[in-house]
């Protein structure tokens, strides 16, 4: 049997689709795709079963379809994100320093 995935927002690896042998009598056989997701949020995947040479879907004439989420965090974004935080930590923790010296100063006119 030929199994195959395809989705718009994936990449495979090592190839979309798998040649499997189902020996007799086993009732589940689990078969993993290494995949890369290029952009977070939820997309369809496809998947299609068919013997070896193609010409017979074991699925049916449409594939199966299903959702798959994806949650990826691009390092650029998470690198930008830590430094906007940096930087409104130091200008605040700036910010306050300088009121507190302002109300001592006028404290100490007073």
């Amino acid at each position: 049997m030929r199994v195959g995935l395809d989705g718009d927002n994936l990449t495979f690896p090592e190839g979309h689709t798998r040649e499997l042998d189902l020996p007799g009598g086993q009732h589940s056989t689990t078969l993993r795709f290494p995949v890369i997701a290029r952009t977070s949020g939820s997309f369809p995947v496809r998947l299609s079963v068919t013997v070896a040479d193609g010409k017979l879907a074991v699925t049916g004439p449409q594939p199966v379809q299903f959702r798959v989420r994806s949650t990826v965090y691009n390092a650029v974004g998470i690198a930008i994100g830590a430094s906007a935080l940096a930087f409104l930590v130091l200008w605040w923790g700036t910010d306050i320093r300088r009121r507190r010296r302002r109300r001592a100063e006028l404290r100490n006119r007073a």
